[in-house]
């Protein structure tokens, strides 16, 4: 059973959503979206974006916010501070900016941005998610994938890792583990990590038989060595949890087969 494995590389995801980002900025900067009040000028603007081409992105921040203040209807400040807050680790501040200024000043660029954005603060949820679950802060992970879930973009990956997140946090979470490694199957049906949780939680709950045939059942229509493997195990008789202990056991004695619960 693999604890919380997220099958996409969230930094090089993160770091291919940048690079879009940063495109998209010196694209829509191209068209001059002019400020809508006095006070803010094409320079202001300009010596913004200069920050941020030269990666400083704290100063390009705090001037992009300037000039937000002074005219929230300034759709390249907009655009202009999500890419900063994005390049500090920031994503979620970065789309709560965007969807404000989407309301200020709603067009297609920002909407685009936004688009882009919440990709990225979904890889980032996902990638917290999983260094709390590897310090154990199980209810901060949930309280994280909790966010994923509701996004238009969520996949499998996030009910897997809140799964995993409830079925180590205890045994009274064992069934809301459950439904979200269902939910991660009725998202996209090939999730494997989702197919082992669901025999997890079945093995925990002395369910032996209901193990095998969910993997059984997985298995005659998607190939996956993992879970191949847990299934010979299985087949053999040995019904091991996530942790590594031996939940139960078949084996022969005298050629009289004999059941035994540890």
């Amino acid at each position: 059973f693999v604890r919380h494995e997220f099958r996409n590389s969230e930094r090089k995801y993160l770091m291919k959503k940048s690079i879009l980002l940063v495109l998209l900025v010196i694209g829509i900067a191209a068209l001059l979206f002019s400020c809508g009040r006095a006070g803010v000028s094409e320079t202001d603007l300009q010596n913004a974006f200069d920050l941020l081409a030269n990666n400083e992105y704290e100063q390009a921040q705090q001037a992009f916010e300037k000039i937000i203040a002074e005219d929230p209807s300034c759709t390249n400040a907009y655009i202009g501070v999500s890419v900063a807050y994005l390049h500090q680790g920031n994503a979620e501040e970065c789309l709560e900016f965007l969807k404000k200024g989407y309301e200020f000043a709603g067009n297609y660029p920002l909407n685009n941005q936004i688009l882009y954005v919440s990709d990225a603060v979904y890889a980032q949820l996902m990638s917290d998610a999983k260094k709390c679950i590897d310090e154990k802060n199980y209810v901060k992970a949930i309280e994280l994938m909790n966010k994923a879930v509701g996004m238009p973009l969520n996949t499998s990956d996030a009910y897997v890792l809140r799964g995993n997140s409830y079925l180590f946090s205890g045994d009274e979470n064992i069934g809301k583990s459950m439904q979200d490694y269902q939910s991660a199957l009725d998202t996209d049906n090939s999730n494997a990590e989702a197919a082992l949780g669901i025999a997890e939680v079945h093995i925990l709950n002395g369910e032996y038989a209901e193990a095998e045939e969910s993997l059984v059942a997985f298995g005659n229509t998607f190939h996956n060595p993992v879970v191949k493997e847990k299934l010979n195990k299985i087949e053999q008789g040995q019904y091991y949890d996530y942790t590594g202990k031996v939940r139960n056991e078949n084996y022969y004695d005298n050629e009289d087969e004999t059941n035994r619960k540890l």
